[in-house]
């Protein structure tokens, strides 16, 4: 029997994930990464003898059994590098409180309920029904649930997966998650500002646009287990790199694909900025729909149908990062910060990310010092205009840095760097800086979604731009059903053969 050969474009934790899957299961696989690292936005960057983790900072998805990532490292019998599992997973920092957040769910609820005592009934009730509802899809989406629904086996396999537990939710289908707190009588409360916080960070939007189910799913997911992994990570993605080459695959960094084409016998051919080709039965593209569609020749992108049109042209947040080296004389109470405020600050959102390295992490910092890494939204537009372009960094930065010291973190402003979208553009190959995927408002989710399958054949996606959209554990799952739709394995079930 032949063997399937795949092209995939995109070195993120979903095209590493599909490409060690694929490689793992006979397949020849060839992955091309523009940049030169591994991770995407889970990546990582060195100055000097310090390491920085570029995004994506927290681990999820690394607990024993079900965690995701915790099931591909399994399968594909690689260890999962060092890590250590928080039982403070991160201090919340708002103008009027400062709210530790615990991975304990009766830990969690009895804080919230001490640092807001008129709203502890409702929070009680709210959190019972938060953990009851989380608890229910966990098991939905054990089984990787395919969105949207297409062919027949999407729909027996969603239907296999629900549990008589889940209906009771189904009235918050066509809801937000603002129409929950509304019901408990949290709306406009201090707990309406912490949950907005979360679902910035975990959705990348707030309580009013998140759909109820999975608003109610991200605040949750904290508690199902979070860890610090050492040197970050581009640690994980490094491994699953090397688990592809251990299984064939051939991984090549700085390789930017510049075109697609599709040949008379519907195999494809890609070409790189040296005008180097290479041709395979699939092709897979861990890259943003902005960046997928223009590589097709005319004929191609006419075929994508008008949703892939329209979500090719939607501009989605970009990100303001920044990295810097302290010698903190006394340690937070957390590795992991985030920062909510409620005046406007220019170009930048209203929160932000603080991540700071362990202090025995000696892949990131040399002894008696630690790295950090901090982020926030703010919208590509803001950064058109070149001639302000550093004006305009600098002035973020500033602002940033004042954020950090009035949460009393370590910063030491001398030995900041900033990373404004075009270095995002530049390093990462994301256009306009823009990370995360789309939003994942109900426009954007459910039956709203791309989906892992292209209208051309032979061609899918993986990645932050379909279903599931943003976090590591996202992509992967979107890794692992475009795995399913070429092998024609799978994932669970193999899972049981082990």
């Amino acid at each position: 029997m032949n063997r399937p050969s795949v092209i995939v474009i995109g070195g993120g934790f979903g095209g590493l994930t599909t490409a060690a899957l694929l490689a793992r299961h006979h397949c020849d696989v060839t992955l091309f990464e523009a940049s030169n690292e591994w991770g995407g936005c889970a990546g990582k960057f060195t100055h000097k003898p310090h390491l920085f983790p570029v995004g994506a900072t927290l681990g999820l998805g690394l607990q024993q059994p079900d965690g995701l990532h915790h099931r591909v490292f399994n399968h594909l019998g690689e260890p999962i590098p060092k890590h250590e599992s928080l039982e403070t997973i991160m201090q919340v920092h708002a103008p009027s409180f400062t709210l530790p957040l615990y991975s304990s769910r009766e830990k969690h609820i009895d804080t919230l309920c001490g640092l807001f005592p008129s709203s502890a009934a409702s929070i009680r009730s709210l959190y019972r029904y938060v953990f009851r509802v989380g608890q229910e899809l966990r098991k939905l989406i054990h089984h990787l649930p395919v969105l949207p629904m297409q062919k027949p086996a999407d729909f027996i396999r969603s239907v296999w997966a629900l549990r008589p537990g889940i209906l009771g939710a189904i009235r918050w289908l066509a809801a937000s998650t603002e129409d929950v707190l509304r019901h408990y009588h949290l709306q406009n409360t201090e707990v309406h500002q912490y949950i907005d916080g979360q679902l910035l960070d975990s959705l990348q939007t707030s309580s009013r646009h998140a759909p109820a189910l999975l608003g109610l799913y991200a605040l949750d997911l904290y508690h199902q287990g979070a860890s610090y992994v050492y040197g970050g990570l581009y640690r994980m993605a490094e491994q699953l790199k090397e688990a592809g080459e251990r299984h064939g695959a051939s991984m090549q960094k700085r390789r930017r694909i510049q075109a697609v084409e599709r040949n008379d016998d519907g195999t494809w051919t890609v070409i790189d900025h040296r005008d180097r080709k290479s041709s395979a039965d699939h092709l897979v593209l861990n890259i943003p729909v902005q960046a997928a569609l223009p590589l097709f020749r005319s004929e191609e992108r006419r075929q994508f149908t008008r949703r892939w049109q329209t979500k090719s042209e939607t501009p989605i947040w970009s990100t303001f990062s920044m990295y810097g080296v302290c010698k903190p004389s006394e340690s937070p109470a957390a590795l992991f910060h985030q920062l909510l405020w409620d005046q406007k600050l220019p170009g930048i959102s209203s929160h932000l990310f603080y991540s700071l390295s362990a202090p025995d992490d000696r892949l990131r910092a040399p002894e008696g010092e630690r790295t950090f890494t901090v982020s926030t939204h703010t919208p590509p537009e803001y950064w058109e205009d070149l001639s302000l372009y550093e004006e305009k960094k600098s002035e973020a930065t500033r602002a940033l840095v004042e954020k950090i010291q009035e949460a009393g973190l370590p910063v030491e402003p001398e030995r900041v760097l900033p990373g404004a979208p075009h270095a995002w553009e530049r390093y990462i190959k994301r256009p306009r800086g823009m990370v995360g995927g789309f939003p994942q408002t109900r426009k954007n989710t459910f039956f709203q979604p791309l989906s892992h399958r292209s209208p051309l054949e032979n061609v899918w996606f993986c990645g932050d731009s379909v279903f599931p959209g943003a976090s590591t554990m996202a992509v992967t799952m979107s890794g692992i059903h475009v795995f399913e739709s070429i092998s024609g394995l799978s994932f669970a079930a193999l899972e049981r053969q082990r």
